[in-house]
């Protein structure tokens, strides 16, 4: 998946569970960087994080 700003890629993430591969455009400010992380997170988490069941 890719998350776009402005029609620019800034970051993907390549979900195969149990290893995941994340980009993060460095380029960002470290605002962007960390929405871009939290978006990548989000996608990167197993169902039981999800759930809350641990």
């Amino acid at each position: 998946m890719e998350l776009q700003i402005d029609g620019h890629v800034v970051a993907t993430v390549h979900a195969k569970r149990p290893h995941s591969a994340v980009w993060i455009d460095r380029t960002l400010s470290v605002a962007h960087q960390d929405v871009a992380a939290a978006w990548a997170a989000t996608l990167t988490m197993d169902p039981a994080s999800w759930s809350g069941d641990y």
